[in-house]
C-alpha cells in the first residue's frame, strides 16, 4: 500500500458548510442558543451554539451574533457534526447528531431600533 493511499484510509472529516434561511428567530437558552435553518430541502437542519460555562473560547460572542439573526434572514455557516448515542430502557441505541456552529460567515442584517421616544426636538412647534 502506498503513502498516499495509507493517509486517506485515516483521513476524517466532520465538517459541514451550511446556508439558508431560518425558519424561525433563534431561540435563546440559558446554556445555548438553537436555531432552525432551511437548505431547500423538505425539512430544516437544527443547529446550535453552546455559551454554557465549559463551552469553548469565543463561543459566547458567536452565540449573540446567531441570536440576532430573526425568521427569514440568510444565514451561512461553518459546523462540526457531533454523533452521539442515548441508551433507551430497552437497551436499545438511539443514535443521533449534533450541528455545532464554529463559525459564522455573514453578519446579520442591521435592523433599525423601534425608538418611540420622542425628544423636544422631533415636535413642531
Amino acid at each position: 500500500m502506498s503513502k498516499q493511499q495509507s493517509q486517506t484510509k485515516n483521513e476524517n472529516c466532520n465538517m459541514v458548510f451550511l446556508a439558508g434561511v431560518l425558519k424561525f428567530d433563534p431561540k435563546v437558552y440559558e446554556n445555548n442558543v438553537k436555531a432552525l435553518v432551511d437548505v431547500g430541502t423538505k425539512s430544516a437542519i437544527q443547529v446550535s451554539v453552546y455559551s454554557g460555562e465549559k463551552a469553548p473560547e469565543g463561543s459566547g460572542a458567536l452565540a449573540n451574533k446567531l441570536s440576532r439573526y430573526k425568521q427569514g434572514d440568510f444565514i451561512k455557516l461553518v459546523a462540526m457534526i457531533r454523533p452521539y448515542g442515548v441508551k433507551q430502557e430497552d437497551d436499545s441505541w438511539k443514535n443521533s447528531i449534533s450541528i455545532d456552529v464554529t463559525e459564522i460567515k455573514n453578519e446579520p442584517p442591521q435592523r433599525q431600533s423601534r425608538n418611540n421616544n420622542v425628544s423636544d426636538d422631533d415636535i413642531p412647534f
